[in-house]
């Protein structure tokens, strides 16, 4: 099984996010994640980070707001132009 996979079926098909920064949930985000969504990893450091104790299930909204979106080793597949949308 995929890495992508595992990440997704370990969080139920869900958004695994905790993060305070986020307005739209509070705990969990639990967002279905559906079309496309991200894999966050929690501590960075080049590609071979990827791992399924490291990374966790993003929905685009969530991954919007982590402080380091877009600029990631893996984050050629996403527009550069989009900057990361922090709830005020």
């Amino acid at each position: 099984m995929a890495l992508r996979d595992e990440v997704r079926e370990r969080g139920g098909g869900r958004c695994e996010c905790t993060m305070k920064t986020c307005c739209h949930h509070r705990g969990r985000c639990n967002a279905i994640l559906r079309g496309e969504w991200q894999m966050h990893r929690r501590s960075a450091g080049g590609p071979y980070t990827y791992t399924l104790g490291n990374v966790i299930a993003m929905c685009q909204t969530c991954h919007r707001n982590t402080r380091t979106y877009g600029r990631g080793y893996w984050h050629l597949e996403l527009p550069n132009t989009y900057k990361a949308s922090r709830c005020q």
